[in-house]
């Protein structure tokens, strides 16, 4: 029997979602199926949506310098791959809800895409070609990675996409630090099991009919065109630079506020959307990191790649 409590809970959870999915997928045969995370429940539903849309795609892309080893960075994402189960998940709907397992670690040959390019912007159209293809995390595709080689100016530009349901922000530099560490001959871990990031999912029992409570009379998104889209295959991005006074001038109010400029900013951003839409008050969703709680400190969450953020 498992000495560590947590371990000892993962298992339990295992041996519960194993019955509950039992058959609803391929898979190793070993591998037992598992509840979704609260953060990964609604990016499942949310894709489900739209298959087609690559709307939940997350991407990184490093431009590396100086030579590099294909099959070693490719042998690098592996390991990680092993260290990190979440990142070897397949996804199913059930009768019970949406369910994963781990499955067999791939082959380092089948991993890492290896493509020659021209220059900079061949590389650019590259990418935009190849994350516009959605991942089917259903089908057990979570990750795709490769390599671009610029065959004109000598650039190699490393590039990672994963689910958005398996990784979120912190999760994706977790995992570009830890594959750069492998790949220079760090020591190897162990990994966290997946069923304890499930097991420890801080869900508490009493939140469920508190925010029950607290969005029942939510109308609905606000949106100053009046009409809600889907999310966008392709992010939009605007940038404003701000001088110096202006950027003291929002640290200076921040400070009299007692709060931080970005918290400042996103206040101000939202009651100028509600001033316009003449609704008394309204309300912010923000994205918080669910991996250190009161009380307890650092949850599995912390120690793993994984999605875990939710709004």
């Amino acid at each position: 029997m498992p000495s560590d409590p947590v371990r000892a809970e993962a298992a339990g959870v295992a041996a519960a979602g194993a019955e509950g999915a039992e058959g609803a997928a391929d898979g190793p045969a070993d591998a037992a199926w598992l509840p979704l995370t609260a953060a990964q429940q609604g990016l499942f539903f949310a894709h489900a949506l739209d298959p087609t849309s690559p709307a939940y795609t997350t991407a990184e892309v490093v431009e590396l310098d100086g030579p590099v080893e294909p099959d070693r960075l490719a042998a690098a994402i592996v390991t990680a791959y092993e260290e990190f189960e979440q990142l070897r998940v397949t996804l199913t709907a059930t009768g019970d809800g949406p369910r994963q397992r781990v499955r067999p670690t791939p082959p380092a040959a089948d991993v890492l895409a290896v493509v020659e390019v021209a220059d900079a912007e061949a590389a650019t159209a590259w990418l935009d070609h190849e994350l516009a293809r959605p991942l089917d995390p259903t089908a057990g595709e979570v990750t795709r990675t490769g390599l671009l080689l610029g065959t004109e100016d000598g650039r190699v530009w490393w590039w990672h996409a994963a689910h958005h349901v398996v990784v979120d922000g912190y999760a994706a530099q977790q995992l570009l630090r830890r594959v750069a560490e492998i790949y220079g001959g760090s020591p190897l871990v162990d990994p966290v099991p997946l069923a304890a990031l499930v097991a420890e999912d801080p869900r508490e029992e009493a939140s469920t009919g508190f925010w029950d409570e607290r969005l029942a009379a939510l109308t609905g998104p606000a949106s100053l065109a009046g009409r809600v889209a889907t999310p966008a295959p392709r992010a939009r991005r605007r940038a404003v630079d701000l001088d110096a006074a202006e950027q003291a001038a929002l640290v200076q109010g921040a400070r009299r506020l007692g709060s931080t400029w970005a918290d400042l900013v996103t206040a101000a951003a939202a009651t100028y959307v509600a001033r316009l839409l003449a609704v008394p008050s309204g309300r912010v969703g923000l994205p918080l990191m669910n991996r250190v709680l009161a009380g307890v400190g650092r949850l599995v969450a912390a120690r793993t790649v994984c999605t875990a953020m939710n709004v």
